[in-house]
């Protein structure tokens, strides 16, 4: 699933791995060591998110899912577990996730020449952090005046359950 949905998403950009450079990647790296949710349909794996701490790794929604809100839920499901901010990197030439992470509030704070990824891509990296509450003040202030106005983001329950730790099975 993660091999087509990078081919669909980033057609000129070169796999670094092969398809079982990947498999195995993912099977003795990032499901045993960082916090991992995928999606699944109809006995099928239609999306996954890898999260390493605060840095968002991997986020793939299979080609047929792609802007048919699993990706949305996916970040929220990141800003739940992560609420107090997170980072991920995106290449440079994948327009379409860099302006889906703008609409989830994610700054592009940096952009590199390519060389810290497999790939070789120049690539932007992007931070979101949760708005600071803040206190509003009426002129003679009250108790009931004093109230936060901004906080974390709120999500559905029905987006926090995440298959953290499952393994892919073998193709």
């Amino acid at each position: 699933m993660w091999l087509h949905s990078f081919a669909a998403a980033l057609p000129t950009v070169r796999c670094a791995h092969d398809e079982a450079e990947d498999h195995d990647r993912f099977a003795r790296v990032l499901v045993p060591r960082y916090e991992t949710s995928v999606a699944d349909s109809r006995s099928s794996r239609v999306g996954l998110m890898v999260l390493n701490g605060k840095e968002l790794k991997q986020l793939y929604p299979g080609p047929a899912w792609r802007g048919r809100s699993l990706d949305d839920r996916f970040v929220a499901l990141a800003g739940q577990q992560k609420p107090d901010g997170l980072m991920l990197g995106t290449f440079q030439a994948n327009a379409a996730a860099r302006r889906f992470y703008e609409r989830h509030g994610l700054v592009e704070v940096e952009r590199a020449d390519g060389l810290r990824n497999d790939e070789r891509e120049p690539d932007v990296r992007c931070v979101w952090q949760p708005q600071t509450s803040y206190i509003i003040r009426s002129t003679a202030p009250t108790a009931s005046s004093r109230r936060p106005v901004c906080s974390r983001p709120s999500f559905p329950a029905s987006w926090a359950s995440p298959a953290r730790g499952r393994r892919r099975p073998s193709p």
